[in-house]
């Protein structure tokens, strides 16, 4: 089904086409979002199925409910969130939905909806994880689509991500958390493997071949990176695009949940992609943990990484490495 919604001859079908950008967390996937709602016509639906697995794990008791990590894991986050005052953070709309609604069957049927006639386009960002291991037919709306892929230097990538779940637990000693076990709704040794099989499944198919956004190529040069992308995906591009209002007004106009998003706003996870206005060009600076890796060197045994975030290093470096080289 991946791409079989397309003609024989590969072109692209009538509008709206349904774009879809999937990620592993920390790829820079959600200032991506941010920069493509400026464009004309567009329409974004914001981690439909993040919410759907969400509430198949972290909302339902039953899941893995006997588990002394998943139990220690809803305390935190029970702990975190009933100190945050989130009453009306976020003004419900049109466009705003109660996360209860949300399974795939409602988000595939939602995004095959027909869309309001300014909508030429319809932009999907999500992880990969949330789907994973699930036929297409049963999270995909039957309406032309075109899948793409964002990937980013997997030491940038969880380095990243333990800085967010210590943030979140309000930890200040790194030894305080493994991301390997101390999280059981993700899967962190299994993110790029899973988002490389998404991309795998989706070469076989018929239709475009599927695109891959390199957020580290995307952050030395925007301007080249994000014209291809839109060359790859048939939107116009222009170079006024390159820079945005740094408020979360076009945020608020997005497909979401409403108690995600509000989540999501207040905490460490999006709060800096949702009030970016720019890609501001950035390599790893000489001397630094990631400079070496992600310029192509070797990672060393003696670098001071902590030794949870090189075992997902070490897992994810072959699926990565697959992507990146089909560039």
């Amino acid at each position: 089904m991946w791409g079989e919604l397309y003609g024989i001859d590969g072109t692209y079908p009538e509008e709206p086409r349904r774009i879809f950008l999937w990620c592993v967390p920390r790829s820079l996937s959600s200032a991506v979002t941010k920069f493509m709602s400026f464009v004309d016509g567009m329409q974004v639906w914001f981690e439909p199925y993040s919410v759907c697995y969400e509430n198949a794990t972290a909302r339902d008791l039953q899941y893995l409910g006997d588990d002394s990590k998943m139990k220690s894991y809803r305390q935190r986050l029970e702990e975190v969130y009933q100190d945050r005052d989130m009453t009306n953070l976020i003004e419900k709309s049109a466009t705003t939905f109660d996360a209860d609604l949300y399974n795939y069957d409602w988000v595939k049927t939602q995004l095959a909806l027909p869309e309001q006639p300014e909508t030429k386009y319809v932009f999907v960002k999500d992880m990969a994880y949330a789907v994973d291991g699930m036929t297409t037919e049963s999270y995909l709306p039957a309406a032309p689509c075109q899948h793409t892929f964002s990937i980013r230097h997997p030491l940038a990538v969880f380095s990243s991500f333990k800085r967010a779940i210590l943030k979140e637990f309000g930890e200040t000693r790194s030894s305080a958390i493994d991301i390997t076990t101390d999280c059981p709704i993700y899967r962190p040794l299994e993110f790029f493997q899973q988002l490389h099989r998404m991309w795998e499944d989706a070469k076989q198919q018929s239709g475009p071949d599927p695109v891959i956004l390199d957020a580290d190529e995307l952050l030395r040069d925007p301007e080249k990176v994000l014209a291809g992308y839109f060359q790859s995906t048939g939107l116009p591009w222009s170079s006024d695009l390159l820079n945005w209002e740094p408020s979360m007004d076009i945020c608020s106009k997005w497909n979401v949940s409403h108690s995600y998003f509000e989540k999501a706003y207040c905490n460490i996870w999006f709060k800096t992609s949702f009030n970016c206005s720019k890609f501001n060009r950035k390599v790893p600076k000489p001397g630094s943990t990631l400079a070496g890796p992600m310029l192509g060197a070797k990672m060393e045994s003696n670098m001071d990484i902590d030794d949870d975030i090189r075992k997902c290093v070490e897992v994810s470096m072959p699926y990565y490495n697959a992507m990146k080289e089909s560039l």
